[in-house]
């Protein structure tokens, strides 16, 4: 008889780790899961009475960014490392900014990575902002200090992408800047290529 109770005792406990673990890697049961949309579907701008104009596009991991034809950069999607730039950070996936909501004016590029996000500007000024685990905003620190603001970074970018992790840049005297954590050595390498003869 007592067999069969510790049994049972360590079929619970083992089944209350499982469940404890399931709870801290994907969050609560039951939570509704994020809205999907199966075919093309136009995005409803803030003011649906005015007529607006988009020139340029660019999405990562749920969140989404648009530059209108004046410049400005908005923003909607997922937002749990600040990404979106709004700051304010959601606490799940299914906490999404719906509609798209202004982060910076005069911006002429947006490039998105794993979770974080820079936007250049039109006199070439460099913002970045989101996830900073890897040192990829530029900050001069990393760790747990990511920003959901934009941060001003460095002037005269001409050129900007980002990686899962990393971002790399070119400024107008056409010198290659890159940083973030060495991570399969991709800066590493770029730098011994760099000074490479031709």
């Amino acid at each position: 008889m007592w067999k069969k109770r510790l049994f049972s005792l360590v079929c619970v406990l083992l089944l209350s780790a499982y469940t404890a673990t399931a709870y801290a890697a994907i969050g609560p049961p039951l939570l509704p899961p994020p809205p999907t949309v199966l075919t093309p579907t136009r995005v409803l701008p803030p003011d649906e009475d005015e007529d607006w104009t988009w020139v340029s596009v660019e999405a990562t991991f749920g969140a989404s960014f648009a530059i209108r034809s004046d410049g400005s950069l908005w923003a909607w999607g997922e937002n749990r490392n600040g990404q979106l730039g709004t700051n304010k950070r959601a606490s799940w996936s299914s906490d999404v900014v719906i509609r798209p909501i202004q982060i910076l004016d005069d911006v002429v590029a947006v490039s998105a990575g794993g979770n974080h996000t820079t936007a250049t500007q039109t006199d070439g000024v460099l913002w970045t902002w989101g996830d900073n685990r890897r040192g990829q905003l530029g900050v001069s620190t990393f760790g747990n200090q990511g920003r959901s603001t934009p941060v001003w970074v460095l002037q005269e970018a001409t050129a900007v992408s980002v990686g899962n992790s990393h971002t790399v840049t070119i400024r107008i005297d056409d010198s290659l800047w890159a940083w973030a954590t060495i991570e399969m050595a991709n800066l590493e390498m770029a730098q011994q290529a760099l000074t490479r003869d031709p």
